[in-house]
């Protein structure tokens, strides 16, 4: 899958985030469906390969995609929390991730 065809889907599983509740199953369901395909591995191995040699081919096949599906999201958040403290100067998304991250340890 193509970098430019992996940022719309991100940007779509970003979009579904904000229209639903991401603790529903319609969210889980949205989103599997949006990374469906993403990631496949297609490897050609002999059969007696070993599984150093496996793992290192399945590695070598995802990094570009995973590599582009980070890039995307943390370039997404970079805009939006830009975004929004030209707006939102009284609450920074510096501020925000602290409160995000303390939720996590909440729960």
């Amino acid at each position: 899958m193509e970098r430019s065809e992996i940022a719309s889907r991100m940007i779509a599983i970003l979009t579904t985030a904000l229209a639903e509740d991401p603790d529903s199953e319609a969210f889980d369901e949205q989103i599997a469906d949006l990374l469906q395909g993403m990631h496949n591995v297609r490897l050609e191995l002999p059969a007696n390969a070993h599984p150093a040699a496996v793992a290192q081919a399945a590695m070598d096949e995802v990094t570009p995609s995973f590599t582009a599906t980070i890039g995307t999201l943390f370039a997404a958040y970079i805009h939006l929390a830009r975004a929004h403290d030209r707006t939102q100067p009284e609450l920074s998304a510096q501020d925000i991730l602290q409160d995000f991250a303390l939720h996590f340890r909440i729960e």
